[in-house]
């Protein structure tokens, strides 16, 4: 008998463990590393807000995304990722999205990002993302002003 596959979209709105709050212009941070190993997500789409600090925001300031991950049970992570929160450049680490940012004390939000991209189209075993502050100026200060959410999705056959 004929089916169809259809996206399975796993728990929506789950956080990364990232802190972007005060991070001063080109400067990066990694989130804490996400766990596929149970579920095997095939992919995850990725929004990311932050806001900019009261000053000093480029009008051609710019926030990258990128994806780091790991193929050995979280013992290695590519670029210089270590799977923690944490300060990190994002070197020969694969640019997932930017955010433009224009003006100072305002809040922005990337579009839906496929982390699976980074990768080949999916996702590894463990994986996470890092951000670089390319606005021009420090980051707001306020914790609650910033947000890294995911979703899974995989392939359902029905």
């Amino acid at each position: 008998m004929a089916g169809d596959i259809l996206n399975k979209f796993g728990t929506s709105g789950q956080t990364l463990t990232i802190s972007m709050a005060g991070v001063v212009a080109n400067a990066g941070r990694e989130s804490t590393a996400v766990d596929n190993s149970t579920n095997k997500w095939v992919d995850a789409q990725l929004v990311v807000k932050i806001k900019t600090g009261g000053s000093g925001t480029s009008a051609t300031g710019m926030v990258n995304i990128y994806a780091y991950g790991s193929v050995d049970g979280g013992s290695t992570y590519s670029g210089n990722a270590t799977g923690t929160d944490g300060a990190c450049t994002p070197t020969n680490m694969v640019q997932i999205g930017s955010i433009a940012v224009s003006a100072n004390a305002t809040e922005y939000k990337s579009a839906v990002l496929s982390v699976a991209a980074a990768f080949g189209g999916s996702l590894p075993e463990r994986w996470g993302i890092a951000i670089l502050n390319l606005t021009g100026a420090t980051l707001d200060a306020t914790g609650g002003n910033f947000f890294a959410k995911w979703q899974g999705v995989a392939a359902s056959y029905t």
